[in-house]
């Protein structure tokens, strides 16, 4: 990559595994995302910068006389502590230092535990369609206004066959002030069309 006249050299790559077993409907994965390092030329003299690399694990389980499949997938498994403190509430006189009592460090526990976790269902009432939904709590407690959190870490989505055509279709709300749409349309000989807003 190049930044202005800056450049380094870097390789990294998705590596991952999956166990299905078609009897009973379960499946599981492992990914380690942007796994490797940069190689040569530093953007800092003797400085290697590294990469946002990540480990996610992931398990889903379709029941065997519902439609209904569900699936848990767990992030940043690299990294415990994933609560976020902005600069302001560090240094904020309203803030009160006291000793965390018990039941404070347990719901701390929970609370990163929780940030982990990423919950999704999927209900599949035939062949040709079906709708998913997805709850990031991670993004709902950083990203969310506590006075109107709205959707913020739900995300949901329908996907469609007709004839030999694929369409699906997903929104997942990151903020109050907008959303991320994503459309996806997939012919049978191949080609594979997008649109996302």
């Amino acid at each position: 990559t190049s930044f202005e006249s800056y450049q380094s050299f870097g390789l990294v790559a998705d590596i991952g595994i999956n166990y299905y077993h078609p009897v009973k409907l379960f499946s599981a994965s492992l990914v380690l995302k942007i796994f490797g390092s940069q190689i040569t030329k530093y953007y800092s003299e003797g400085e290697r910068e590294s990469v946002p690399f990540e480990i996610q694990a992931g398990i889903s389980q379709k029941l065997a006389h519902a439609p209904f499949r569900l699936s848990l997938t767990l992030q940043h498994l690299q990294k415990w502590n994933l609560q976020y403190e902005s600069d302001l509430e560090k240094n904020s006189s309203f803030i009160e230092e006291e000793v965390v009592t018990t039941s404070g460090k347990v719901g701390n526990i929970g609370d990163n535990l929780l940030r982990h976790a990423i919950l999704g269902l999927e209900f599949m009432p035939g062949k040709n369609f079906y709708t998913a939904f997805g709850y990031n709590y991670q993004r709902r407690q950083d990203l969310k206004l506590t006075s109107l959190p709205a959707m913020v870490g739900f995300s949901w989505g329908f996907g469609l066959k007709v004839s030999k055509f694929h369409f699906s279709y997903g929104r997942a709300t990151y903020h109050l002030a907008g959303a991320s749409n994503l459309g996806l349309f997939m012919p049978n000989f191949g080609h594979v069309h997008s649109c996302s807003k």
